[in-house]
C-alpha cells in the first residue's frame, strides 16, 4: 500500500469519527440555540444589518447551508449538521495537500494525525457551528498562498482571496485572523 493510500485512509477514519459524533452525540445548548433562533430568519438580512453583527450565532453560511438541509431532509440532528460533517472533505483535502508540501515522512505523517485528529477542531465538523467552516477555508487560504509563494501564479492568489472571504462569511471573528496571515 502507497503513503499516498495510508494518508487517504487516515483522513477517512477522521472524517468517519466525525460523522459518528454527529449521528449519535446529542445536541449541544449552542446548537439548539441557533436551531431556535435562527433557523427560519432571514439570513440575507444579516449581512447589512448591524444589530446582528453583535450575535454569537451569527454564523451566516452556517445558517444558510443549516436552513437548505432542514428544508431538504427535515430537523433531525444529523439533517441539521449535515453540511457540517460534509465540509470535512473539503478540510480533508487541503490538509492532504499542505502535507504533500513537506518533504520529511515522518513529519508529514505527524501533520496530518495533528490536523486530522484535534479533538477540538473535530467537535465543530461535528456541531452545527460556523466555525468548521473557517477553519477549512482557512486552511485551504493557506494552501493557495502557499501555492502562490511556490509558483508565483495569480489564480492561486485569487482561490487564496475567496477562501478568505468564504471563511468571513463563516464566521465574522476570521476578520482578526486573514490580516494576521497576510502581514506574516
Amino acid at each position: 500500500m502507497s503513503f499516498k493510500s495510508i494518508k487517504y485512509i487516515v483522513i477517512s477514519l477522521a472524517w468517519l469519527l466525525i460523522a459518528w459524533k454527529a449521528i449519535n452525540a446529542s445536541m449541544t445548548y449552542d446548537e439548539s440555540v441557533t436551531v431556535f433562533y435562527i433557523q427560519d430568519a432571514n439570513i440575507w438580512s444579516w449581512l447589512f444589518d448591524k444589530t446582528q453583527w453583535s450575535n454569537a450565532n451569527n454564523h451566516w453560511l452556517n445558517t444558510l447551508l443549516m436552513q437548505w438541509s432542514t428544508g431538504l431532509f427535515g430537523n433531525s440532528e444529523i439533517a441539521i449538521r449535515l453540511f457540517n460533517v460534509l465540509s470535512y472533505g473539503f478540510y480533508g483535502f487541503f490538509v492532504l495537500k499542505i502535507s504533500e508540501k513537506i518533504d520529511n515522512r515522518y513529519l508529514e505523517t505527524l501533520f496530518i494525525l495533528m490536523m486530522c485528529f484535534n479533538p477540538y477542531v473535530n467537535d465543530f465538523f461535528s456541531t452545527v457551528r460556523g466555525y468548521c467552516y473557517s477553519i477549512t477555508f482557512i486552511t485551504g487560504m493557506l494552501y493557495y498562498v502557499s501555492q502562490y509563494n511556490d509558483f508565483n501564479r495569480p489564480k492561486d492568489l485569487y482561490f487564496a482571496v475567496i477562501s478568505a472571504y468564504i471563511s468571513t462569511l463563516s464566521m465574522l471573528s476570521s476578520l482578526i485572523f486573514i490580516p494576521a496571515i497576510g502581514i506574516s
